[in-house]
């Protein structure tokens, strides 16, 4: 028990040192002043814009791709299909750090460097993803596709009306992996976006330190500010995440 709550502190501590930090003023009082500073001062507000853009349209892109391609891979029979299934796997052992040269040529080339598409379209695919819902769509009993082929609808007709209601949970955990994800990516926007009013909110906190070094509470609000999207997420989609989470469990 005495373990449990040690590990508790030492996972809860600092997220409550932050919040009380943001919270108050350096006479231990409370106020919002920190947060309306930090948004006034550092410029918040168009980073934050920044970073709902690039999440937003990554997840949704994610979506799209992951949910394509993971279809044909989970339910059809194709030649080749095993060497994509290796090349997938394989990406697993390459760490993302190692594409970025690649990947930052490939982008100038393409006119994409200082611009948020050059954050998005990076990101929006990958393979944990598409394994992620080649699983969901493997779980869906094989008779409602023939019964949807037999009644004629086309293949495309198949995935959008059969196959996608049926894996909404793992949709839903998708988004919210994808969302933590690219809500946080710090490195890549960091080296492919140059000027200031184009950075998302992670490299603009991290000019936030320096603008702020010696004012730890206007950094605690900007820490909490880039926080609250990721955990509104999550409340409004856990019920289908949770679900998702429950299904595999019995499944497995």
């Amino acid at each position: 028990m005495a373990s449990l709550i040690g590990l508790l502190l030492l996972a809860a501590g600092p997220i409550a040192w932050v919040i009380y930090t943001s919270a108050t003023d350096f006479n231990g009082h409370l106020t919002l002043a920190n947060y309306a500073g930090a948004w006034r001062d550092a410029n918040i507000s168009r980073y934050l814009f920044n970073s709902l853009v690039v999440t937003g349209l990554t997840v949704f892109l994610s979506l799209l791709f992951c949910s394509l391609f993971a279809y044909p891979m989970a339910l059809m029979d194709f030649k080749g299909k095993k060497a994509v299934s290796f090349i997938l796997m394989a990406t697993f052992f390459v760490p993302w750090e190692m594409t970025f040269v690649p990947l930052f040529s490939v982008c100038v080339k393409m006119g994409l460097d200082n611009s948020l598409w050059g954050v998005i379209l990076p990101s929006c695919v990958g393979a944990m993803g598409i394994i992620f819902l080649m699983d969901a769509y493997k779980s869906i009993p094989k008779s409602l596709f023939e019964s949807a082929r037999i009644d004629g609808l086309s293949e495309f007709a198949i995935w959008y009306k059969v196959a996608l209601p049926l894996i909404r949970p793992s949709l839903a955990g998708l988004a919210i992996i994808t969302f933590v994800t690219s809500w946080s990516l710090f490195m890549w926007p960091l080296i492919i976006l140059r000027e200031s009013s184009n950075y998302t909110l992670t490299v603009g906190l991290s000019y936030l330190s320096g603008l702020f070094s010696a004012n730890l509470k206007f950094l605690a609000a900007g820490s909490i500010i880039a926080c609250l999207p990721s955990v509104a997420l999550f409340l409004a989609l856990q019920k289908h995440f949770i679900s998702g989470l429950v299904k595999g469990a019995v499944k497995g």
